[in-house]
This record gives C-alpha cells, sequence and structure tokens, in this order.
C-alpha cells in the first residue's frame, strides 16, 4: 500500500478550546497521582481526554480538506479506463461530521453511499453488496471496524483516528485485505494529521505525538515510506520535537 498524509489544522478557536481542555485534564491527572487508593484512571479524567480528542477528530478544516482528496484522487466509474472502479472507505468521526461531508460531495456532483448501525441488516448488506459491485465511495463510522469484510476496498480516507492503537490497526486491514477479482491490488490510504497553530504551548505537544505515532505505524510498512519519514520530520522539526522523546504506551489506548 501507499500512504499519504494530509496535514489539516485547528483554527484559532479550536486550538484555544484544546489549550484549556489540557489545563483542566491536568489538575484532574494531577489529582488522580496523587491519590494513592485510585488505581484507576478516573471517569472524569478519561471523559476530559476524550472530549479533547474530539476537537482534533472534528477539526473544522477537515471536510474541505477530504473533498479536495477526493477531487483528486478519486476517479469516477465513467472516467475509469479500466474494468476496476474505485472503491473508497471513508471514515468519519460522528453521524453530523458524516452528513457533512456528504452534502458537500454531492454540492461537487460526487455519489456516496452510507454505512451506519442504524440502518437495517438488509440495507447495510444491500449498500455493500453495490460497493463491491460497482464501486463508488462508502462513508461510515466505527462499525466498519466490527469485523466486515470488504476485500474489494482499495482506498482508505481517515478523518478521524482514536487514540487505540487496535483500532487504527483494523483500519488500514479493511483496505489490505487480498481481492479475488485484483489480484495486483496496491491499496492507498489517505490518513489527516491534525496540528495545532499554536506551537508554543506545552500542551499541543500531546496532539503531535498522538498523531505522528498513528502516522509513523502507518507509514513504516508503506511502499512510499522513505517519503513519509522526510515529511514526518520535517513536522518534528517545526514542532521542536524529537521521535525519540516520543513512546506510544498501552495508556495512551484511554478510548478502549
Amino acid at each position: 500500500y501507499t500512504y499519504e498524509l494530509h496535514k489539516v489544522y485547528l483554527n484559532a478557536t479550536e486550538t484555544d478550546d484544546w489549550i484549556e481542555k489540557s489545563k483542566k485534564i491536568s489538575k484532574l491527572y494531577a489529582a488522580f497521582r496523587n491519590n494513592k487508593k485510585n488505581l484507576k484512571i478516573p471517569s472524569n479524567l478519561s471523559r476530559a481526554l476524550i472530549e479533547r480528542k474530539k476537537i482534533a477528530k472534528k477539526a473544522e478544516n477537515k471536510i474541505n480538506v477530504a473533498v479536495e482528496i477526493i477531487k483528486k484522487y478519486y476517479v469516477k466509474n465513467e472516467d475509469n479506463n479500466t474494468d476496476t472502479p474505485h472503491r473508497w472507505l471513508v471514515y468519519c468521526e460522528d453521524k453530523n461530521q458524516l452528513e457533512d461531508l456528504k452534502n458537500r460531495l454531492i454540492e461537487n456532483n460526487y455519489h456516496c453511499s452510507i454505512y451506519y448501525s442504524d440502518k437495517s441488516s438488509k440495507e447495510l448488506d444491500s449498500t455493500l453488496m453495490s460497493f463491491y459491485s460497482n464501486g463508488g465511495i462508502l462513508l461510515s463510522i466505527r462499525c466498519l471496524d466490527e469485523g466486515v469484510d470488504i476485500p474489494a476496498a482499495d482506498h482508505a480516507l481517515i478523518l478521524a483516528s482514536s487514540s487505540s492503537k487496535r483500532e487504527y490497526i483494523q483500519r488500514r486491514g479493511r483496505v489490505l485485505r487480498k481481492d479475488p477479482k485484483n489480484p495486483i491490488k496496491i491499496a492507498k490510504i489517505h490518513d489527516m494529521l491534525t496540528l495545532p497553530l499554536d506551537k508554543e504551548d506545552s500542551s499541543v505537544k500531546s496532539l503531535i505525538a498522538n498523531e505522528i505515532l498513528r502516522s509513523i505505524e502507518f507509514g513504516e510498512y508503506a511502499i512510499n515510506n522513505n517519503i513519509h519519514e522526510i515529511e514526518t520530520d520535517k513536522i518534528l522539526s517545526e514542532y521542536e520535537l524529537k521521535l525519540d522523546n516520543l513512546q506510544y504506551t498501552e495508556e495512551d489506548d484511554y478510548e478502549e
């Protein structure tokens, strides 16, 4: 597979919100560490971490970037000169983000299908059958992580990733399945790297660290890994971070 990194910047309001929520998290974390009897992360701290992460997942600029990626890389069936149509899996954070992207794609004359758990099993099966037969763009939230096998999928566009290493490895695996109809398939993964405008505040380092570590996991085995390493080195330099200081631990999986 190839791995394309697309930088998305938080706007000023989102950056300020991230910094404010980080101050709250610091206080909650200090109280947690000082309480020797409490061995488990308290619910108010885990909720605060998840709420802060949503700022990055739902960054306003992601919709515009997603539309531009699809305009640049997606080939409609009528424009495709091969027998293999493009099949894109697009991962959104929630229904609101999914609907926003769907509406923007429709405005730009792109047809897309929807896949999430509120639909009946008959509707979901029909959607997947059409996707397998005809290709297209399939917008989804987490339910595609839950054991759905789509061997024909050849593109992934990831708007929102959690801190769960298991989740983003699963998402990569969705487009790496062998496809009997396309034995020479090379999957293409488009990943949005969310970055803050503020380069000085220490609280933004956790955002960059999580995003970079996920990106390195994706890029390590990609065909274009050498290009990806150059891109991540530039980002680390821009924010004055060193890769040696970034280390993934199971505790980062607070969304599990």
